[in-house]
C-alpha cells in the first residue's frame, strides 16, 4: 500500500478560527494544523516569491515529518506558459531552499487557454532538477492523452487529478507520486470512503491528497483520514 498524505489547501482561513483553531492564537494556526496533519497545499507562492524568513519560519514551526507541497509562481505557468524555464524556474526554487528539509512535491498548475504542446513540455520537463517531485495539472483537455502521459512518466513527473463538480477523475498515474485535488463542493462519507479505498489501491509509491478550502475541509480532511 502507498504511503498516503491526506490536508487542506491552505491553513490560514478565518473561517476556521472558531472551530478548527478554537482558542489557538494565529501566530500559532500553523503549528497546530501540523499537529493534525502531515501535509498541506500551498497557494502563497503562485502570487508572491517566497522569503527567507518565512520559509525558515515554517520549517521551524512543524515538525521533521512534515510536508509542504508547493504551487509554482504565476510567471511560470501562466505568464511564460511553461517556456523558456532556465529563465524563470531556477529563481523560484531558489526561493524554496529554506523550505527544503520539509517541502513535498510542487504543483505546476497550466491554465485553462493552454492547450497542448509536447516540445514546450518535453523542454520544461528537462530543466527540472532531479531532486524534485514535480506534478502537473492540465485545465485543458487536450493534455489529457497517452503521449502526454508517457512524457511525464519518462521524466518522472506526476499528473494532478483534480476532482469537481463538473468532472471525473480518471485512474492514470504516471510517476511514484500520485497526487489528488478533491475540489467538490461537498463530498458525503461514503463518497470519502471510496476514495479511501481507491488511494489506498494505486499503483503509486505516495499519494498526495487535498482538500479545497471551505468551511468543513478539517473535518473532511480528517473523515477521509479516518477511512484509510
Amino acid at each position: 500500500m502507498p504511503r498516503i498524505r491526506v490536508g487542506v489547501s491552505g491553513w490560514s482561513f478565518d473561517e476556521w478560527k472558531d472551530s478548527f483553531y478554537a482558542d489557538v492564537p494565529r501566530k500559532r494556526w500553523l503549528g497546530h494544523y501540523a499537529s493534525v496533519f502531515e501535509t498541506v497545499e500551498v497557494n502563497y507562492t503562485f502570487r508572491r516569491t517566497m522569503s527567507e524568513k518565512t520559509a525558515e519560519n515554517w520549517t521551524a514551526t512543524v515538525p521533521e515529518d512534515f510536508r509542504f507541497a508547493v504551487k509554482a509562481h504565476q510567471r511560470i505557468t501562466h505568464t511564460k506558459r511553461l517556456k523558456d524555464p532556465a529563465d524563470n524556474l531556477p529563481h523560484f526554487l531558489d526561493s524554496l531552499g529554506p523550505l527544503r528539509s520539509r517541502l513535498g512535491p510542487v504543483l505546476f498548475q497550466t491554465p485553462p487557454h493552454l492547450p497542448r504542446n509536447d516540445e514546450r513540455l518535453s523542454e520544461f520537463l528537462a530543466a527540472l532538477p532531479d531532486d524534485l517531485s514535480p506534478v502537473f495539472e492540465f485545465r485543458n483537455d487536450s493534455w489529457f492523452d497517452d503521449e502526454v502521459y508517457g512524457l511525464l512518466g519518462d521524466s518522472g513527473a506526476g499528473l494532478v487529478l483534480s476532482e469537481t463538480d463538473e468532472n471525473a477523475v480518471p485512474d492514470v498515474v504516471t510517476a511514484p507520486v500520485l497526487y489528488l485535488r478533491l475540489r467538490k463542493t461537498a463530498y458525503s462519507d461514503a463518497e470519502l470512503a471510496e476514495w479511501a479505498a481507491r488511494m489506498q489501491a494505486s499503483t503509486a509509491k505516495e499519494v498526495w491528497a487535498y482538500l479545497k478550502h471551505e468551511d468543513r475541509s478539517p473535518e473532511l480532511a480528517q473523515t477521509l483520514r479516518s477511512h484509510l
